[in-house]
């Protein structure tokens, strides 16, 4: 009988491709957002969604392409968003500074981080843009209004005569 040899792992970095696997899905490709603890948060191509994995669930993208990239049935809904997300992944590692998915989530995840659940937005972003100088009531969440410009309905009518 042999004895089994164990695979060193590489450490991980911030900012890294991996394949995630949580249960009851399959390995998905993903980026790493940064450490907490023993796990990570990753951010998974595809879904544009974000989960905290465990190290041991979590595998180089270089190293384990060939393993976890792998599409098994073409037809099924699971393998079109796979190939979507290994697309995306794909394009991501071609160009590291456009993947604004990736970077929208860093944002998200470093600036509500160590503040409560019921005050994710910060005074600074609550107070932009306003007339008033009322301060929300305690426990409220108040999400920052953006103006679009450029669509089609005009705030403007043309009351020029033909």
């Amino acid at each position: 009988m042999g004895k089994r040899r164990r695979l060193k792992k590489t450490p991980l970095t911030d900012g890294q491709f991996v394949f995630a696997k949580m249960r009851g899905f399959r390995a998905w490709p993903g980026r790493l957002v940064n450490r907490l603890g023993t796990e990570y948060n990753v951010y998974f191509y595809g879904t544009w969604d974000h989960a905290r994995v465990s190290q041991k669930h979590i595998f180089d993208f270089a190293k384990h392409s060939k393993r976890y990239g792998k599409v098994n049935d073409r037809n099924s809904k699971v393998c079109r968003s796979f190939r979507a997300a290994m697309l995306e992944m794909q394009l991501a590692i071609a160009e590291p500074e456009l993947d604004i998915g990736y970077f929208n989530m860093v944002a998200h995840l470093t600036t509500g981080a160590g503040l409560p659940q019921d005050e994710s937005y910060s005074e600074l972003e609550m107070n932009t843009d306003s007339d008033s100088e009322e301060v929300p009531p305690k426990g409220k969440r108040i999400a920052p209004m953006y103006h679009i410009v450029g669509d089609s309905d005009s705030d403007v009518e043309n009351n020029a005569p033909n």
